[in-house]
């Protein structure tokens, strides 16, 4: 790959990748099959009669892409030529419809899932800020076709970039030679034209990409002069690719009412939010667990503190009656008779042995 100006992923989970080519390669479309390997599905090279093998005279942008029940068609902007490039990826072929009027388009629009009739295009030159469309049956016909656009309304500013997402709400960039901040617009297509701000920075946007996932977020990747951001906000919608109504189990709870159009950054973290309430429960179990064994540690050491003790003072205390080592000594004189001498009572003398004894 040489040069790619613009990537787009199908419903399949396909990238669409658009490469200019270089003054030696000429233009060509890669298709990527993201969920094997990333592995190439097809890789198509436009004709000399459809993109230009002159470099300096092509220069294509991001498609759009159009997904029927027998074929996928992608519509690509040709900047230098004021064309639109189709491929039909079921023919394997490509073809160039030229727009009469001189519009300076960069971007392309199309219109939603469950109502896709109108290819959207503007001016990307600041003098020159109308909208206009081309129906899609005028795009289809293949050969060396002009189509003449409709106009649409006038916005406040020229725009690079637009989106469509599933309910028919086109996004586009506006930009005018004295505001030097960026913003981004928004417009109902259900409706008359009526251009209304949906999101403000305080830098212009020189170099940005626009997407939707299908959880109803958009991203934003913003360069501020400095430094890349990447912004997310809920907004409700898909992208064009799907209807509104199609549920994708991987996103969680779905975005309610309330939140659409806020403009606001709104992330799904119920799975964290859960997660995090069991570590705390958990973290709170181990705590008093912990403080548990602290505390039984230390009453059962008291306890064998106290039965030593007790033990101790009874063992100093109690002193066995048979122990010789208790008796006191009595004291006496050498040659002193120890027993009383008693004289043999006779049997008349029977009180005096009673008393004696």
């Amino acid at each position: 790959m040489e040069e790619v100006k613009g990537l787009e992923v199908d419903s399949l989970g396909r990238l669409w990748a658009v490469d200019v080519g270089s003054n030696n390669s000429p233009a060509k479309l890669w298709i990527f099959n993201l969920s094997n390997g990333d592995s190439v599905a097809l890789v198509h090279q436009f004709s000399s009669l459809v993109v230009s093998y002159t470099y300096n005279r092509r220069d294509l942008r991001k498609p759009v892409l159009d997904e029927t029940a027998n074929d996928s068609l992608a519509y690509i902007p040709d900047v230098n030529t004021n064309k639109i490039v189709v491929f039909s990826e079921k023919r394997n072929e490509s073809w160039s419809v030229q727009v009469k009027e001189r519009i300076y388009f960069s971007a392309l629009a199309l219109s939603p899932k469950n109502k896709r009739d109108f290819v959207y295009l503007g001016d990307h030159v600041q003098t020159y800020k109308n909208l206009y469309k081309i129906p899609i049956s005028n795009l289809k016909k293949g050969g060396k076709v002009e189509v003449s656009p409709s106009f649409v309304g006038s916005r406040n500013g020229s725009s690079w970039k637009m989106l469509m997402d599933s309910r028919g709400t086109l996004y586009f960039d506006v930009r005018t030679d004295q505001d030097e901040q960026g913003r981004i617009a928004t417009w109902n297509t259900n409706t008359p034209f009526n251009e209304e701000i949906t999101f403000q920075f305080q830098f212009s946007l020189t170099r940005y990409s626009i997407a939707f996932d299908t959880c109803g977020n958009l991203w934003l990747l913003l360069w501020d002069g400095r430094k890349y951001q990447l912004l997310k906000a809920a907004v409700g919608a898909k992208s064009y690719l799907y209807n509104d109504s199609d549920a994708f189990t991987a996103c969680g709870k779905r975005i309610s009412d309330s939140t659409v159009g806020s403009g606001n950054a709104a992330i799904d973290c119920s799975g964290l939010r859960h997660l995090n309430v069991v570590l705390s429960c958990w973290n709170l179990f181990a705590f008093f667990s912990i403080g548990l064994q602290i505390f039984w540690f230390r009453a059962l050491t008291r306890k064998k503190y106290a039965i030593l003790k007790t033990k101790k003072e009874q063992e100093e205390t109690y002193m066995p009656a048979d122990d010789p080592a208790n008796f006191q000594r009595t004291s006496f004189t050498p040659g002193e008779p120890i027993y009383e001498e008693v004289k043999p009572c006779t049997s008349s003398n029977s009180t005096c042995l009673e008393s004696q004894c």
